[in-house]
């Protein structure tokens, strides 16, 4: 009984190690992944609607922001997100099925009747365990140790791929909104501006980016990006009024 007992004591601190090294990793993860998608997200769209980098400074919040934009135009356009490209596809179709053999091994692995069957055998041959521990040992942290590169590389490119792919996704479907023009009334509510420089206007567009310097209209089938010294920055209003924002 006492072999027994000092045998479920090393398993316990084995699982709390492991288990401690996992939370601290999911943290990271859960962390890591909703920034990455939003900071992705934010740079790709800057990019395809040609915005220079750098003009519009974001912080950690924006990005989780982004984010939250990101993952709903994915759910919102699931048949465009895993259709769309074969390789897209396939990796999806690897990955899951990856993830769903993994998920059977731990059930396997975590059957009671393989657990007691193995303590029982220990018990009665003492000498397997202090070898037993040291090749579980072994096996799993060189399962980790060759499986790290993968996800590491997983944990990095599935965020951002994630993140530039509904990018794309978003601003094709913007694109058509703003290819009506902000005379349009049905596309006025779309954040219709114009910059006005007293009773001149400058331009007008739809608001894309704005800063204390920097302003980016989309107007014309192309993206400006103007800046706003001297300048007072209107809202259209669906009645062909105008709402001044500063």
């Amino acid at each position: 009984m006492a072999d027994e007992e000092m045998l479920q004591v090393k398993y316990s601190s084995i699982r709390v190690l492991l288990g401690s090294a996992a939370v601290a990793v999911v943290g990271a993860i859960c962390y890591w992944v909703p920034y990455i998608i939003g900071k992705t997200y934010c740079v790709r769209r800057h990019s395809v609607l040609n915005i220079p980098a750098g003009l519009f400074e974001k912080n950690s919040d924006d990005y989780f922001v982004y984010s939250y934009y990101a993952v709903v135009t994915v759910f919102s356009n699931l048949s465009e997100f895993f259709l769309g490209d074969i390789r897209r596809t396939f990796y999806i179709a690897c990955f899951s099925l990856f993830f769903i053999l993994y998920i059977c091994f731990l059930i396997w692995i975590s059957n009671s009747r393989i657990k007691i069957g193995l303590i029982e055998e220990l018990n009665k041959r003492p000498v397997l365990q202090a070898p037993f521990l040291i090749i579980t040992f072994s096996v799993v942290l060189t399962v980790l140790i060759s499986t790290a590169p993968a996800l590491i590389v997983t944990v990095l490119l599935v965020p951002g791929f994630l993140g530039t792919q509904a990018a794309s996704i978003a601003v094709d479907a913007e694109v058509k909104i703003y290819a009506q023009g902000c005379d349009n009334p049905n596309y006025r509510k779309w954040q219709c501006s114009r910059l006005m420089r007293g009773d001149t206007e400058v331009a007008r567009g739809f608001l894309i980016e704005s800063s204390r310097e920097w302003i980016a209209l989309y107007s014309g089938s192309v993206s400006k990006v103007l800046s706003v010294d001297g300048l007072q920055i209107e809202s259209i209003g669906n009645d062909l009024g105008v709402n001044k924002v500063n």
